[in-house]
Formats: C-alpha cells, structure tokens, sequence
C-alpha cells in the first residue's frame, strides 16, 4: 500500500526494472511501449511536484537528477526510432535500463533523502496527490 510519495515513487522504479526485464528478455516493442509511457509520466511528475521544491536545498544534486532526465529522454526518443526488436533496438534498451537503474539509486539515496529534510508532512502528502492525480489520467 502507498503510505507516502516515496513508496510511490519505489513502487514505480520497482514497476520499471521489471518492465525492462521483460522487454530485454521477450525483445518486446510493447513492453517497450509501456516503459516509454510509465518512465516518461514518472519523470515528468517529478520535474514538475517533487523536483522544484528541493532545488534551493541542493542545486547541485537536482540539476544532476534534471540531466539524467533529460538523456534518458533523448535515448527513448532514438530507441523509437530503431527498427522494433533489431540488435541495436534492444543494445540501446540495455544502457536506457543502465542509466535508469543508477538514477533510481542516486534519488532514493539523495533525492529522498534531501526531501525528507526539506519538505514538511503537508508538502508531501500534497506531491503524492499530484503525482496520482496525474497517474490516473494516463490510466497508470
């Protein structure tokens, strides 16, 4: 059960891996499909509910999480754009989940750590209901 943002957002790193698991695994452009629209929604909730209001706490750590953002969008977009289930397809895959993976464990370490520090209980619980809020319009 989601007790807070930040089981939430373990919830869907965990969802995550798994999808990419099954996508290497079955080389399976659906699965992929559903990666891109999971991992593209959770990063874009972040940017926008949970991200801005810790910049002033650690600039540094955030413009980080923003940049890993922003190159493994590029990589999904050029994954897209590889023929579906080719060696090149599914090579690209394997370094989106790398990069993927190193960037859940620096926010669950650093990010979750600077916002426990930084935001107070109503902050939190109001991110949670902004980020099911949007979950639920995308039906995830």
């Amino acid at each position: 059960m989601v007790e807070n943002i930040y089981d939430l957002l373990k919830m869907e790193h965990e969802r995550v891996k798994k999808l990419f698991k099954k996508t290497i695994d079955q080389r399976s452009a659906t699965t992929f499909a559903n990666i891109e629209k999971e991992l593209c929604l959770h990063m874009s909730n972040e940017e926008k509910y949970l991200y801005p209001p810790l910049e002033d706490a650690d600039k540094l750590t955030l413009l980080e999480g923003y940049e890993e953002h922003n190159i493994a969008k590029r990589l999904v977009k050029e994954i897209k754009n590889e023929e579906e289930a080719s060696d090149l397809w599914l090579v690209k895959i394997k370094v989106l989940k790398e990069i993927i993976e190193h960037h859940i464990k620096e926010e669950e370490r650093d990010i979750f750590n600077i916002a426990i520090q930084t935001l107070s209980n109503n902050e939190e619980e109001k991110i949670l209901s902004q980020f099911k809020e949007e979950n639920a319009k995308m039906g995830i």
